[in-house]
């Protein structure tokens, strides 16, 4: 029999800049008694990640250019706001008057508003995801190592939406020690038929399966922790991003956008 446990600490505390994120986990999990062993892969809400490297911007501190004025006119979205997405877009790809609004983000992936968000960032606030989130999984897993005495991976998610799919779900965006994808290409199915081009995103299954437990409002659950998989590796968010020239959905949005 296989099993997975998931571990979701109760009382990890509002995070703010400067702070060491690793130290703030330690301490909890030492406070709650949760002892973490090898092979353990916590998984951060890219917020706490953010709120941490100071990641949040005051909209009011904004000055719109003519490009942010001209999409919050379509949109309908706050300018402030608009202005902040164009900074953390290498592309804007679709723009809905209901306030849609579809980038491609300066780390490559494509999702709403290029992630920037206002929800639980304080108020007048919108909180980014951090510059380099691989870097910064790689930086806190060598943290809490040190202090764990074992070997561990990181992962930092965020909630995407998928296409063809209602609802959003947790999406790798940085992670360390962990291998996010799992290729059964050359290999014999039940039947023997040899698998051609079956990969599984692992990564993104572990995202899901934290968020389900850390929850999207105000549970003030931002970390999980997966104990009982076997995944080292060392993939980063990088890997689980398609080539421009494979992803169809990217394609069909840039071809739309140039009519």
């Amino acid at each position: 029999m296989q099993s997975m446990q998931i571990i979701v600490p109760e009382q990890i505390p509002e995070i703010v800049p400067g702070d060491n994120l690793a130290s703030v986990i330690s301490a909890n999990l030492m406070r709650e008694q949760i002892q973490l062993q090898s092979g353990d892969i916590l998984v951060l809400a890219h917020k706490i990640v953010s709120k941490a490297e100071g990641r949040l911007t005051k909209l009011s501190d904004i000055v719109p250019t003519p490009g942010a004025l001209a999409l919050a006119k379509t949109t309908g979205k706050d300018p402030a706001l608009v202005e902040l997405i164009l900074q953390e877009s290498a592309e804007i790809l679709w723009a809905a008057p209901n306030g849609l609004l579809i980038a491609k983000h300066r780390l490559g992936f494509v999702c709403a508003n290029a992630a920037v968000d206002c929800s639980n960032a304080g108020n007048g606030m919108a909180i980014q995801l951090p510059k380099d989130p691989d870097a910064s999984a790689a930086r806190i897993r060598s943290a809490l190592e040190a202090t764990a005495g074992c070997r561990l991976g990181v992962i930092i998610c965020d909630t995407h939406g998928k296409p063809f799919r209602k609802g959003a779900c947790g999406t790798v965006i940085g992670a360390s020690g962990v291998r996010l994808l799992n290729s059964y290409v050359g290999l014999p199915d039940r039947e023997g038929r040899i698998m051609r081009s079956s990969v599984e995103a692992v990564g993104d299954e572990l995202a899901c399966a934290a968020t389900l437990m850390m929850g999207q409002g105000s549970e003030g659950r931002p970390l999980a922790i997966i104990r009982g998989l076997d995944l080292p590796g060392n993939d980063t968010a990088a890997d689980l991003l398609r080539a421009p020239q494979q992803d169809v959905f990217l394609s069909a949005l840039q071809k739309n956008k140039r009519r």
